[in-house]
């Protein structure tokens, strides 16, 4: 038995008519230039020559077998008779057999075999023994068995433990554009955070409570002179409060694409009441209800008019007719421009609504609204939408001429009286306005 650092070597056999009956053989060669120093040497044995390694840790290896055939000539002597065959097995499994070391690589020809094993018991076995073929007394005798030169395993899951200087230098400035990146994002993050804070706490917002009952009051039993347009819940209605307080009520519709999510699924993003703003907006700066239901005929939608006036430069035909020129025409676009903003089909590019009244108060300026071409109605529609209007202007005054008429002949209404048509009171002297002027 021979051993080494966590080796040992076994050794069986012996050669009969070796002089010396060594275990190692260097070669003599005159010229030793055409072998590397690591293959002038190698361990021979006449039956068996295993390697068991030890204390290694558990996993994938790969060992590295090197043979030259040193002893044995390729000349036309009687040296070059000899055969040497023998097999090998690692961890109990045969992975050479068979083996010629002239065959494969030629005499004094080195030539390294790979192979991939696994470590479970923390030890490795290699074994090189006679495979009883080849030949025994030639070209002189005890000359044949197993021969190696060397041995090498690697862990192959193993990495180097020395990393170069680039693989470093990457690593840093990797980890100092990821912190600059993050510094970035987290001001950014926190600037957005308080520019909401300071919205919200710009808008003073103050909540109340009210019951049913109150509300049913205001808006007397929802009555269709008060309702002043659609949401995207349902019906909006115009309600006065006991103290004079003017309200909006969203009334819940079974029709309603944004009333049923909330029924569904409990929430709602913020930008369905952004929505509903803005077609609300739309139908007090026209006067006109936003979908328009012809009996056996297609729907016609206030928003769809809108859009296309938009694109043919003609936002202006949208202003109630009942206001005449006496009205403030910048003010009127302003209020139409942010209703299109609101009523985007997209919502992410609907704005907040602190946003919202931060435009109609002149503090941040209107971005420019872009029509999604799908989403825009042809000149025939146009037409129809215009002439029904036109129609039910036409109707609205001839019912103002015909309650005038009956006025003047029964005498004085003891109450107030307001056509089902109009969705809010027409006042251009108002209180309102004299502060804005």
């Amino acid at each position: 038995m021979e051993g080494g650092e966590n080796w040992v070597l076994s050794n069986t056999g012996h050669f009969l008519n070796h002089v010396d009956n060594g275990t190692t053989y260097t070669t003599t060669l005159k010229n030793k230039n055409t072998l590397s120093e690591l293959y002038q040497t190698a361990r021979i044995s006449p039956s068996s020559l295993t390697y068991y390694g030890f204390c290694l840790e558990n996993g994938d290896y790969t060992v590295l077998l090197h043979f030259a055939e040193i002893m044995f000539t390729d000349d036309d002597t009687y040296n070059s008779l000899g055969r040497r065959i023998f097999n090998v097995d690692i961890q109990g499994k045969q992975v050479l057999k068979d083996f010629n070391i002239a065959n494969k690589a030629g005499v004094r020809k080195n030539i390294t075999t790979e192979f991939h094993t696994q470590v479970s018991n923390k030890s490795l076995e290699i074994r090189f023994y006679w495979a009883g073929k080849g030949t025994t007394a030639m070209p002189y005798a005890s000359i044949y068995g197993p021969l190696i030169s060397a041995i090498s395993i690697t862990r192959a899951d193993s990495t180097s433990d020395n990393i170069s200087p680039g693989t470093i230098v990457g690593i840093v400035v990797a980890t100092i554009v990821l912190a600059i990146l993050l510094v970035l994002l987290w001001r950014v993050y926190i600037g957005k955070r308080n520019s909401l804070a300071k919205e919200l706490k710009d808008l003073n917002l103050q909540t109340s409570v009210y019951t049913f009952r109150q509300i049913k009051v205001a808006t007397n039993n929802f009555d269709i002179s008060n309702k002043i347009g659609e949401g995207g819940f349902g019906p909006v209605y115009k309600g006065i409060l006991s103290n004079d307080t003017i309200i909006a009520v969203k009334m819940l519709s079974s029709k309603s694409k944004q009333g049923n999510q909330y029924a569904m699924h409990g929430y709602l993003t913020d930008k369905a009441d952004v929505y509903s703003f803005g077609i609300v907006a739309l139908e007090i700066v026209s006067g006109k209800n936003n979908i328009v239901h012809k009996p056996r005929q297609e729907t016609l939608h206030l928003l769809d008019w809108a859009r296309l006036l938009k694109d043919k430069g003609n936002l202006i035909e949208l202003v109630d007719p009942r206001l005449g020129s006496d009205f403030n025409k910048y003010e009127v676009m302003m209020m139409i421009k942010v209703a299109l903003l609101c009523t985007n089909v997209t919502s992410n590019l609907r704005p907040t609504m602190s946003s919202v009244l931060s435009m109609l108060e002149g503090k941040i300026v209107i971005p420019e609204f872009i029509s999604d071409p799908h989403e825009i109605m042809d000149e025939i529609k146009l037409e129809k939408m215009r002439q029904h209007y036109f129609q039910v202007e036409e109707d609205e005054r001839s019912e103002t001429q015909a309650k005038s008429h009956k006025l003047a002949i029964e005498g004085p209404w003891t109450t107030s009286s307001s056509s089902t048509s109009d969705l809010y009171p027409v006042h251009i002297d108002s209180s309102y306005w004299e502060k804005r002027n």
